[in-house]
């Protein structure tokens, strides 16, 4: 069996979805175990809200990766192989400096420094898996690859929660999921490290192997054919619409989730572990949510799913906060946070299918990029207004504020972006590339 990506599908999903489960462990030590942890001890809605801020920072930055991982690599290792060996190293390195602060509740600076540098890698690592999805996945198959790669994410925020936090943490202590946290990222390393992108290529720089597959590729080689490429790319109306919706799409949930952990433990009476265990049973439902939404997303159509899910968003929000002897009951707050949890997965594998849609090969590693980090972007947004929205509403009036953004002005922008209009782009895109190649 021929274990390079492009050639074998089990080889590319499974080291695609390796990848986010690795982008999905240390989110949910961040934003279940952390931000628990810290809830327990009694610290208020800004420090929780600061420190998942600060995870989810440089993910909005994340596109200046992008120019730089479609003009430079090296070929040889493949096109996205070497920036994703580099990022899930100093992944691993970070993850391991955690172990070192002598107590996380006294020195915040430090840890938030850390977390900070992590996910600058982590964020690198992710624009590398994407643009190679872009590259290696077929079209009929991104509805539900997005799915399996997201619902890995949530499987590694689920494994967080589930057995770092409640498990190990529980019976260890926190020094010791930290030392597993990186045990998990280490492990996960050795997918892009013994699987190549394609037959041919070299493993490492000093094994056997060449360049392969260059020739055919349509590729940004120079700056100015990058800009060409980008400047065509956002020049249709789809691509700019998308750009507003990232912009808002994680504004409700993540806001919901610094509002939630605060309320949920410091007013309602949950212990830390409860809430880290709760938080890592939703994931388990956004893994199921993910899967769904991608098989649904390529039969009934990627815009069609999004528009459902997003409403339904808003509307289990609204409902949850019209029947507040609801929350008193940890049954029934389990269920609302799993519905959450996978109508969300739904609808962000319905987005990430459109925004790949949209996104041209040649600069895929930008462009969508570009919308992933203004998704990212807006989940700081939301994290940041958590402890705003705290101190000024009560937690049913941003139940129903927010679930009617989410269905009202989600909804409009997405009416107004048609995927298919990239195929006219790639075509010039192909044309501006043959000019390229002729002079």
């Amino acid at each position: 069996m021929s274990m390079n990506m492009s050639d074998n599908k089990f080889a590319r999903i499974f080291t695609l979805c390796g990848m986010y489960f690795a982008q999905g462990v240390p989110f949910g030590f961040v934003s279940y175990v952390l931000a628990s942890y810290f809830a327990g001890k009694g610290l208020d809605a800004n420090v929780v809200a600061n420190l998942t801020a600060l995870a989810t920072l440089p993910w909005v930055f994340k596109f200046v990766w992008g120019p730089m991982i479609d003009r430079y690599t090296y070929r040889a290792m493949g096109r996205r192989r070497p920036w994703i060996l580099f990022a899930q190293t100093m992944m691993v390195v970070t993850i391991a400096a955690l172990v070192l602060i002598p107590d996380v509740t006294t020195d915040l600076k430090m840890l938030g420094l850390l977390v900070f540098i992590h996910n600058v890698f982590a964020s690198m690592q992710d624009v590398s898996v994407d643009a190679l999805a872009v590259e290696v996945l077929e079209e009929n198959e991104r509805g539900f690859v997005n799915g399996l790669m997201f619902g890995s994410a949530s499987g590694g925020a689920a494994f967080s929660g589930l057995f770092l936090g409640q498990f190990v943490m529980g019976h260890w202590g926190l020094r010791a999921a930290m030392i597993a946290q990186a045990g998990a990222l280490f492990c996960v390393m050795m997918l892009p490290l013994f699987l190549r992108e394609r037959k041919g290529e070299k493993m490492l720089p000093w094994t056997a192997g060449k360049a392969m597959g260059v020739e055919e590729q349509l590729s940004a080689d120079s700056g100015g054919e990058l800009w060409r490429l980008l400047k065509k790319a956002f020049s249709i109306r789809s691509a700019i619409m998308m750009i507003f919706l990232a912009v808002c799409v994680k504004i409700a949930i993540e806001l919901h989730g610094v509002v939630g952990t605060v309320y949920y433990i410091q007013e309602l009476g949950w212990t830390d572990t409860e809430f880290m265990g709760t938080r890592g049973k939703i994931e388990i439902f956004t893994l199921l949510g993910c899967l769904t939404g991608g098989f649904l997303a390529d039969r009934i159509g990627h815009k069609k799913i999004a528009i459902t899910t997003t409403i339904l968003f808003g509307v289990s929000y609204v409902a949850f906060a019209l029947k507040p002897e609801l929350w008193q009951s940890k049954l029934a707050v389990e269920i609302f946070f799993g519905a959450e949890g996978g109508i969300y997965g739904a609808l962000s594998v319905s987005l990430f299918a459109m925004c790949m849609d949209i996104s041209l090969p040649a600069v895929a590693g930008t462009q969508f990029t570009a919308y992933m980090a203004m998704m990212n972007g807006s989940a700081v947004i939301g994290k940041k207004m958590g402890g705003w929205f705290y101190d000024k509403m009560d937690y049913a009036q941003i139940l129903i504020f927010w679930g009617v953004f989410q269905a009202v002005v989600i909804t409009v922008l997405l009416l107004f972006i048609d995927q298919h209009q990239r195929k006219k782009l790639e075509a010039k895109a192909v044309g501006i590339s043959n000019d390229r190649i002729n002079e």
